[in-house]
């Protein structure tokens, strides 16, 4: 017979374990490319069983799937999804529509009760778009990305990144090494557009821009915080165009980098091709790559209307236009300013024709490869 004390622990341990462990016993599994659009407007907790290959043709999500469409992008999404650091491997999506990866669309964020996709290896994708285009999501307004990493191509027109086409909310410990391309504007390897908060992320892969503007080694167009960051791949553009961010509209670098070379007409630099507006800011930071553009062409940046501080450059400038800087290619007419920062070019310096730029030449020897970057 249960003592009286029994009687009253058991429920209350039974209604414990139904409070803590609610989004294990919720969970549903996924095993296959088909059992991925379970997802479809849902909004419960997700998470893979293992690898998942897409590589075939016939497989579904293959070249073949959907008259050449291949994977349908799920949609409606607002629940979280654990990768469990497994893989999705030869997702392939070639759709003329706008909102395009394996998430179409994310929305319905709220601090107090933030959506996370998490954990999750998108390997060897080939995905193609319109506007807004991104190997885990199209466009995320509604979910925190946390060590997420692609490899593979990925194409579209604007907004186009290899994470994230645009990005409104938050990305980190996360990275891409495809090569990522646009044929409008804003382009980047990470993230094409970031109006949110990027940390302890990176891209390696090479990001190309046939047409006009904003492509970034990591971000196509910046307008809030990227920290702790850093891009390797090169770079080709045209305008705004940077070894980091193509365009920074009032964002903040800090402890970031770019070695990539970075290749575009003008306002071409090897950090940043454009910091524009007051509250655009550079600290910590550091640029290697050779840059090669035609007018405001700079070691760092190539239109300085911002701040920078502690930061240099040691890439090469090949051109020599109209405004040509070993730091800073145009400051707009002393608008923009930098303290404690310097630059040094890795081969002979170039015929300078801005040499009033806020860097100065460094006596340090050697440089260091770049700034520490804290835990």
């Amino acid at each position: 017979m249960k003592s009286k004390k029994q009687a009253i622990l058991l429920p209350l341990i039974f209604l414990t374990l139904i409070t803590i462990l609610p989004s294990t016993l919720a969970a549903t599994e996924i095993n296959d490319c088909a059992g991925l659009l379970v997802m479809n407007n849902g909004s419960d907790d997700y998470f893979l069983g293992n690898d998942i290959p897409c590589l075939t043709a016939t497989t579904f999500g293959g070249s073949l799937w959907n008259g050449g469409l291949g994977f349908e992008p799920i949609s409606g999404f607002i629940g979280n999804f654990d990768g469990r650091e497994h893989k999705i491997i030869g997702l392939f999506i070639d759709r003329p529509i706008n909102e395009v990866g394996l998430f179409a669309k994310t929305g319905g964020f709220t601090p107090e009760n933030p959506k996370v996709i998490k954990n999750l290896v998108l390997e060897n994708v080939n995905i193609t778009g319109l506007s807004n285009v991104g190997a885990v999501i199209g466009r995320n307004n509604g979910h925190y990305i946390d060590n997420a990493y692609v490899s593979g191509i990925v194409n579209g027109t604007d907004n186009v990144g290899g994470v994230v086409g645009t990005n409104g909310v938050r990305i980190t410990n996360s990275g891409s090494s495809a090569t990522v391309t646009g044929t409008i504007y804003i382009v980047g390897g990470l993230a094409g557009f970031n109006s949110g908060y990027i940390s302890g992320s990176n891209a390696t892969g090479a990001v190309i821009n046939s047409s006009v503007s904003a492509t970034g080694g990591l971000v196509g167009w910046n307008s809030a915080f990227i920290i702790n960051s850093y891009a390797t791949g090169n770079v080709q553009g045209q305008d705004y165009s940077g070894g980091l961010v193509g365009y920074n509209d009032g964002g903040y670098v800090n402890f970031s980098y770019a070695e990539g070379s970075v290749g575009g007409a003008d306002n071409v630099g090897g950090l940043i091709g454009s910091l524009y507006g007051e509250s655009s800011a550079i600290n910590n930071s550091h640029s290697k790559g050779t840059v090669t553009g035609t007018s405001n062409v700079g070691g760092l940046v190539g239109e300085n209307l911002g701040i920078i501080s502690n930061s240099y450059s040691i890439g090469n400038i090949t051109d020599t236009g109209i405004d040509v800087g070993a730091f800073v290619g145009s400051d707009g007419g002393f608008i923009g300013t930098c303290t404690a920062s310097f630059w040094n070019p890795t081969d002979a310096a170039p015929t300078l024709t801005n040499n009033s730029d806020c860097g100065t030449p460094s006596g340090v020897n050697p440089l260091p490869r770049r700034w520490s970057i804290p835990e």
